[in-house]
């Protein structure tokens, strides 16, 4: 078999299409696989060959633009970055083409994640509203961040990383939601500013801002800026006008600060409206004179939103109104006044008064005289007072009637009138003359009470009241014993008179007459008493006791007149007064007549009560003597103001003592007695921290103390005694002195300190001073300074000063630190200690210091402010030095000024204090660090002599005892600061060493008495000793040294005189009789005696210590009417005895009784004088003088005098009756008085009675007719029964029936055609009248009254009768039209006006009156001649015409009137200037404002018009051109460029004037305020501020001050500061307004 090998070429057709090895890929792609980037090779197999097997890749959809593939290789590539958070899948459908076949695969594609966003917050900023109330806990707020990154890269956290304040919200760190954790408050912040963190898990993170705005809650009241208000307005400001513009701030925010204003009290009448704005305005007109001021009390309430809390508030407004001339004078003087006919010329007849209730110029009246009469009186323009200017005579004229006009001063003024009346009056030129210039009368000195013993009589030729005489007793009477009768002249015994008090009267008696000007005349009554006398002389009144009060400065003074009583006659009587026993002191003396006279000046403190003894002899042979006594008890006054033991106290208490403690005593007596030596006690100063007991006068601490707040109180303790009225005081001065307790360590100023000092610096040279305070003082305060620790062997301290020198030379590149140690001089010292590192610099770099001097020598009274010298220098580095007292400046005594250097003093130098001062000056340059060099002042003090010695106390007291030998006393000291022979020290007594009984020694201040001392001669000497120095010049100081005599009893008792005392017999068990009294020179227990009374049968006892005998068993006068007693008296070492004898008398126990309680009659009145109107009665049951009674009248009666032994009662003058039918309640006629009756005993007993009398009226006047005579016409053919006039007559003098008035005809001869009604006076027609035409008829008419028996008078009534009046009068124009100025003058005829009536007779006679149109009475008419004239002043601007009408009414019986139309035009005349309203103006404008931009319009008006009131305006005066007005408007615009910081404020003086007239004008104030606007933005003054402050400073302590300045002025330009963020949480805060940076919490440099 063959084989044929057959090789057979197969052609390949594209049968095959590619085939990818799957038909879906997925794949991961990370993101941000840049452009062109090959993410993977595609590859198709294809089984064709050749050109089959060719594939081209491509991409059908899904692709993105974000992908391509390379057609050939396959290659996909990333046409663009890829970005996941954009896309994160995409799905492509990817075709592999061999040209005929082709095949798909899709690739899905994930975008893998890579961290490459940061969180993204929702808000680039959040904002939450949070109310203010919302409870801790709340969730207030919630945040969103979103990442697009997925996975942990998506996952975000929240943190806070700034906060305003720690921990106020809590923030969800995964929910972004914030919560509450405190309480928030609106007032205190209204938001707060968040810096909130969003990470996410790959460490990608943003912040956002959030901002928390607090929401107002309504939780604060409104408040005004003041507590009241108080403003000035006109009271013409319209309703509308602004008052006030309430500030009114409201902490609160929104509604719940919206403010809703109003009135609610103060405002009762609506006149004021305020509105939502607080803007109080006028609601209705305002009067000043109707209510001048007006409080109101405003109240605002916050608009929180209801039903929510309003909180209210209210404020006081106070609105005084300013006058405007709306008011014309009122007169409110009277209009009548009486002046004598003989007034000289010249002099003031009356005072106008008017009165303006506007004020200030507007109420300023002038008057002036309308019409002077007869240039008889003028007028003052101010004053208002008239003048006589011409001589009167009343018989010529009896009264003027003057128009008096009064004008304000306000513009326009305002004007009044009134009519005054004077009436000239009579003068009194005739005095009543006494018929005898003598008159004598003896009477027996027994004479009773009431009995009439003489009558003056005097006559006055005057008539009326200046003819009525009256009379009075004007001298000779000072005791009142004898009354007048001042009508009567009848002089009467009005006291019981005694002859042997005073024999005889000389009355001087006046007599005067009731004239204006009253003349008198005088007579001499001699009154002679007869005596009677006897019996034995006897001191009634004995014992006298007088009391009198010491230190009586008008000597000799009587003090008693003693009387004996001697009812014998002649000689009998003749008494002899002798003062015998008790005046060893002789302060006294008797007269012969009794008068006990005081001659010398009592001292009660030496001795209280002087009893004296005397008698009383008569003349007669044998002589008859009487005796008494007479205790002198003197007063005390209030002379001796309390004395404290010292001038001054001085005292110390340590600063810890408690409250409570008792600190000193203080005592003071008071010589005086009883009240007036009760001393208590008060305090003056002490700033509440001591009191004082009122009575014991301890002074006690009432707060706890501390001398570093006050070491020293001066208080003053005032001891008042209980003088009345006016208690004395005296004070001392107690010095209470803290004393120091160690309770205050010393402090360095700073911790560290750091220094630099140049290189090399030389031993001893200056380094440092540290400053260290200790608020403790004296040794307390001592510092002592020391080094310690390393490097201190570098440096040496000043241990007193503290200032560092170098103890070797220093140099070094490195820094030196060691370390001060300061303590105290406590007891227990405490300590401090700080650090101080010295640097090292260039030398060359450190300032250049010298002194002019550098050592002085001042005395220690150099004046404050001298300058000691001036630190000068230079600084190689540039910029001035500064200038320091670094060191020694002990007490602050010196300052240096830091710019220039002088160093001066400021404080006084005090030698005694400190001799020497070692001061270090500090100059320090301007560098950073600044480097300081140094300068040495050595200030020597020299002592002057300025101190004054000093006692340790004032006063000094001592005691000694009477009748001792000469011995040392005690010895004084006194201290003188100063030094050498300014402080050594000479005594001597300079005052109150009275008889030389103490000496001194010079040397050692050793007081000696040189006898023996008497105490009773004098108990105390006072002693002024002076300590001087031996300085120039001298100085001295004294003290009081005050010695008390200690008594020894060496005097017995004495009694003070011869004791007898009446008793009337029914005074009660225990009354007081006398009080026995003794004195012993003694003082103490050894002057107090002790009394008794040995015979217990008596019905006395008597008071062992004060010596009062009273009344042990009930008096009988009857059964014994005398006692005598043996009292005795004992002090501790004698016994004395005397008598005292006791009168029992009779009482006057019975008053006399009237037989009525009260009298009334009713009586005519009395033509007569001396008639007898009625009588009254008294009875007393008493006997003998007791019994007797007497009657007068208790004041004199004008018209009646009463019998005083019967009890008659006449009358002294005629009595009329009197009309009383006035508004008064008074009845005139009604005459009452008080008889009183009195018995004659001694006292006198009396009682009272009322007696009416009632004048009633007797017919004694005739009824008078208005008018002498009357007139009327009648028609002829009048009705019968008409009316055709009325007479009358009146009868007012008299009352009641007899005042009625009746009338009648006399003459029958007409009584049949005419009829006169009875009780009405009219006469009418009784028949007809037709047949009398022009008959003429008289009719006699009578007037009679109804009294008994009437009275009448008599009048003619003519009666004509006429024809018909047929016609009416008919004015010539039926209207008239004038025109006048309202110049015209009053008085001047405007027009006649004419009119005619054809009627003949009375029917023709025509009368002009001016029926309407006339109120106001500006015009008058002539009712002859019809002349119309100008009364008042016209006013055009008040009225421009006036209508009127004028009547013509004719004679006839039936009157007929015409009448005429009046127009009177008035013409403007310019007699008005523009006035402004108001006059002053208050504009504001904005600053920066363009040019022409109007500021206000002002308005004047003008009261005229037309071309009168044409008004310009113009710029009078101004502080500024940048202001024009418009003269034709009134537009104040600006002009030019506003800066309100370069002024504030612009005054304009506007003149608005009358074209032509200028003269017309007015001013008005414009002052026009600037409102700024906010331009500037405020800056900082420096970018960065650098402060240092120590980590130990104590909180509030000011660490430094920011300063940023903002170019506007005003509220624009105030500046607030706040520290912002995290910088809130490092321990400082800051003043927002200030700028200061201050220490709010604890610091910590190592934190």
């Amino acid at each position: 078999m063959n084989f044929i090998y057959v090789e057979i070429t197969l052609q390949d057709i594209n049968d095959n299409p590619p085939v990818f090895p799957t038909d879906m890929l997925d794949l991961t792609v990370e993101e941000n696989i840049g452009d062109g980037s090959k993410i993977m090779q595609l590859t198709a197999m294809d089984a064709d060959e050749g050109a089959n097997a060719l594939v081209t890749y491509t991409i059908i959809s899904g692709a993105d633009d974000s992908f391509h593939i390379d057609p050939e290789s396959g290659d996909l590539i990333a046409t663009k970055r890829l970005d996941r958070e954009r896309r994160s899948k995409y799905s492509l459908l990817v075709r592999a083409d061999d040209g005929l076949q082709s095949s798909d695969m899709r690739i899905n594609i994930t975008v893998s994640d890579v961290n490459d966003h940061i969180p993204k917050f929702s808000k680039p900023v959040y904002s939450f509203d949070v109310p203010e109330d919302t409870t801790p806990g709340s969730l207030v707020a919630a945040i969103l961040a979103t990442d697009d990154d997925s996975g942990i890269n998506g996952e975000i956290t929240y943190t806070v990383s700034e906060d305003d304040e720690d921990g106020m919200f809590f923030l969800n760190p995964v929910t972004g939601v914030f919560n509450l954790t405190r309480i928030l408050d609106y007032e205190v912040q209204q938001y707060y500013i968040l810096t909130v963190r969003a990470e996410d898990g790959g460490g990608q993170f943003t912040t956002v801002r959030v901002y928390v705005n607090i929401l107002d809650v309504n939780d604060n009241p409104p408040l005004f800026s003041m507590p009241s208000y108080s403003t000035s307005l006109m009271e013409n400001l319209p309703p509308g006008s602004t008052i006030l513009n309430f500030n009114v701030t409201d902490a609160d925010y929104g509604a719940n600060s919206q403010l809703s204003y109003s009135i609610t009290s103060g405002d009762s009448l609506g006149q004021f409206n305020i509105d939502k704005n607080g803007v109080l305005s006028i609601k209705q007109p305002l009067d000043r004179e109707s209510q001048s001021f007006y409080s109101l009390v405003v109240q605002v309430h916050d608009m929180a939103t209801l039903p929510a809390f309003r909180y209210t508030s209210t404020t006081q407004v106070s609105i005084i109104l300013l006058d405007v001339n709306d008011n014309p004078p009122s007169f409110i003087s009277p209009k009548l006044t009486y002046i004598p006919e003989n007034t000289p010329i010249d002099t003031i007849v009356f005072k106008a008064q008017a009165t303006d209730p506007d004020s200030g110029p507007n109420s300023y009246i002038e008057y002036t005289l309308l019409r002077p009469l007869g240039n008889k009186f003028s007028i003052g323009t101010i004053d208002g007072e008239v003048r006589l200017t011409g001589e009167l005579d009343r018989e010529t004229v009896a009264n003027y009637t003057l128009t008096v006009v009064a004008t304000d001063k306000g513009q326009p003024s305002l004007s009044s009138s009134t009519d005054v009346i004077v009436v000239v009056l009579d003068i009194n030129d005739n005095s009543p003359l006494f018929a005898q210039k003598l008159y004598k009368v003896e009477v027996g000195e027994n004479t009773l009470t009431g009995t009439d013993l003489i009558q003056v009589f005097a006559t006055d030729g005057d008539e009326g009241t200046n003819g009525q005489v009256r009379y009075s007793i004007i001298g000779g009477n000072s005791n009142n014993e004898f009354r007048i009768d001042s009508v009567t002249g009848v002089v009467t015994v009005a006291k019981p008179l005694d002859r042997e008090k005073k024999p005889s009267y000389s009355l001087t008696v006046q007599s005067s007459d009731r004239g204006s000007s009253s003349r008198t005349d005088t007579t001499t009554v001699n009154i002679v008493l007869m005596d009677v006398n006897d019996f034995i002389p006897i001191f009634e009144l004995s014992p006298y006791s007088v009391n009198v009060p010491e230190n009586l400065g008008t000597l000799p003074k009587v003090i008693l007149q003693v009387v004996a009583r001697d009812d014998d006659q002649g000689l009998n009587g003749k008494l002899t007064y002798l003062l015998v026993g008790g005046n060893e002191d002789s302060a006294f003396t008797l007269s012969a007549s009794g008068e006990l006279h005081l001659v010398q000046s009592l001292d009660r403190e030496t001795k209280e009560q002087y009893i004296l003894l005397i008698t009383a002899a008569d003349s007669g042979l044998p002589a008859l003597t009487g005796t008494g006594t007479i205790a002198v008890i003197v007063d005390d006054v209030n002379d001796n103001v309390p004395t404290f033991a010292f001038k001054m106290y001085s005292t110390t208490i340590p600063e810890d003592a408690p409250t409570g403690t008792d600190i000193l005593l203080v005592n003071s007596s008071d010589t005086d007695a009883s009240v007036n030596a009760v001393i208590s006690y008060s305090l003056i100063g002490g700033n509440s921290q001591f009191t004082i007991n009122p009575s014991t006068g301890q002074i006690i601490t009432s707060a706890l103390l501390d001398r570093e707040t006050k070491e020293n109180y001066t208080l003053v303790v005032v001891a008042s005694d209980g003088g009345f009225p006016k208690a004395l005081s005296s004070s001392t001065s107690v010095l209470v002195t803290v004393i120091d307790v160690n309770d205050n360590p010393p402090k360095f100023q700073h911790h560290p300190y750091v220094t630099h000092i140049p290189s090399p610096t030389t031993s001893g040279s200056f380094v440092f001073a540290v400053t260290v305070t200790d608020a403790d003082s004296g040794s307390n305060a001592e510092l002592h300074y020391s080094l310690m620790g390393k490097n201190s062997e570098k440096f040496h301290i000043d241990p007193m000063r503290g200032a560092i020198m170098a103890a070797d030379p220093l140099t070094g590149a490195s820094e030196v630190t060691f370390s001060v140690h300061v303590k105290d001089g406590g007891l227990y010292p405490k300590t401090d200690s700080t650090t101080v590192t010295v640097r090292f610099a260039n030398k060359a770099d450190f300032p250049q210091v010298q002194a002019e001097q550098r050592t002085f020598i001042f005395p220690e009274n150099q004046a404050i402010g001298t300058l000691v010298t001036t630190v000068s220098g230079s600084s190689s580095r540039g910029g001035s030095l500064s200038y320091y007292i670094a060191s020694g400046n002990l007490g602050n005594t010196f300052q240096i000024d830091q710019l220039t250097g002088q160093f001066s003093m400021s404080q006084p130098l005090d030698f005694e204090v400190i001799q020497k001062y070692v001061v270090w000056i500090e100059a320090r340059d301007m560098g950073f660090p600044p480097f300081s060099s140094y300068e040495k002042l050595e200030v020597t003090v020299v002592d002057v002599n300025d101190n004054a010695p000093e006692f340790e106390r004032d006063p000094f007291i001592a005691e000694i005892m009477e009748n001792l030998s000469p011995r040392k006393i005690l010895t004084l000291t006194a201290v003188d600061k100063d030094s050498g022979s300014n402080g050594q020290l000479n005594y001597e007594i300079v005052d109150g060493n009275k008889e030389n009984s103490f000496s001194i020694s010079r040397s050692t201040g050793e007081i000696r008495s040189v006898r023996p001392l008497d105490r009773e001669k004098l108990a105390r000497y006072t002693l002024t000793i002076k300590a001087s120095d031996r300085g120039t010049p001298l100085q001295s100081t004294t003290v009081k040294v005050i010695v008390n005599i200690l008594d020894e009893n060496d005097n017995a008792p004495r009694f003070s005189q011869i004791f007898s005392a009446p008793v009337p017999e029914n005074a009660p068990l225990g009354y007081t009789v006398t009080r026995v009294t003794t004195s012993d020179e003694d003082i103490g227990l050894n002057a107090i005696s002790r009394y008794f009374i040995r015979d217990t049968s008596l019905p006395f006892i008597i008071n062992p210590s004060t010596g009062d005998i009273t009344i042990s068993r009930h008096l009988n006068r009857e059964d014994t009417d005398r006692y005598r007693i043996r009292v005795s008296a004992r002090d501790s070492g004698w016994t004395v005895s005397t008598d005292v004898t006791i009168f029992v008398t009779d009482i006057n126990d019975n008053a006399p009784r009237f037989t009525k309680t009260s009298y009334y009659l009713d009586c005519p009145e009395l033509a007569e004088v001396g008639l007898k109107v009625t009588q009254v009665s008294a009875i007393d049951p008493d006997e003998g003088s007791n019994g007797q009674v007497f009657y007068f009248i208790k004041s004199q009666s004008e018209y009646f005098r009463i019998n005083a032994t019967t009890g008659e009662i006449f009358n002294k003058q005629y009595l009329r009756y009197q009309n009383s039918s006035g508004s008064s309640n008074m009845n005139i006629n009604r005459h009452s008085f008080i008889v009183t009756s009195s018995d004659r005993g001694s006292p006198s007993l009396l009682s009272e009675t009322t007696v009416t009398i009632n004048i009633v009226d007797s017919n004694d006047n005739a009824p008078q007719f208005l008018a002498s005579k009357y007139f009327t016409p009648v028609t002829k053919n009048v009705g019968v029964g008409t009316k055709l006039i009325k007479v009358t007559a009146v009868d007012d003098k008299d009352f009641g029936l007899n005042s009625e008035v009746e009338y009648f005809i006399s003459n029958e001869n007409n009584a049949d055609k005419f009829k006169l009604e009875r009780t009405t006076g009219w006469i009418s027609v009784a028949s007809s009248l037709m047949t009398d035409l022009n008959q003429n008829f008289l009719l006699t008419v009578k007037a009679k009254d109804k009294g008994n028996p009437p009275l009448s008078s008599e009048v003619i009534v003519q009666i004509v009768v006429t024809e018909e009046n047929y016609h009416t009068p008919e004015f010539s124009q039926s209207h008239i039209s004038v025109t006048i100025p309202e110049s015209h003058v009053v008085g001047a005829v405007v027009r006649t006006v004419s009119a005619r009536d054809r009627d003949a007779a009375m029917n023709g006679l025509i009368t002009y009156n001016i029926f309407s149109g006339n109120e106001a009475g500006v015009f008058a008419i002539n009712t002859s001649t019809g002349a119309l004239t100008l009364a008042k002043l016209l006013d055009y601007e008040v009225c421009q015409n006036h209508e009127m009408i004028v009547s013509a009414t004719d004679g006839g019986w039936v009157a007929r009137t015409g009448y005429c139309s009046v127009t009177v035009n008035v013409i403007d005349v310019n007699d008005n200037s523009p006035v402004f309203s108001p006059e002053d103006y208050f504009p504001n404008v904005l600053e920066n404002a363009p040019s022409g931009t109007t500021v206000i319009r002002l308005n004047a008006t003008d009261a005229d018009s037309g071309p009168n009131a044409v008004i310009a305006y113009a710029v009078q005066s101004s502080d500024s051109d940048l202001f024009v007005i418009d003269p034709n408007t009134g537009i104040i615009t600006t002009q030019g460029f506003l800066d309100y910081e370069t002024k504030q404020s612009y005054h304009l003086t506007v003149k608005a004037f009358n074209v032509p007239d200028e003269e017309r004008c007015s001013f008005a104030s414009v002052n026009i305020q600037l409102e700024g606007t906010n331009e500037y933005v405020p800056r900082f003054v420096s970018k960065l501020y650098y402060f240092e402050v120590s980590e130990a400073a104590s909180k509030g302590m000011v660490v430094g001050e920011v300063f940023a300045s903002d170019r506007d002025m005003g509220t624009d330009g105030e500046v607030q500061y706040l520290i912002y963020g995290s910088s809130r949480k490092k321990g400082f805060q800051i003043n927002e307004k200030s700028g200061q940076i201050y220490v709010s919490g604890p610091l910590d440099r190592e934190k």
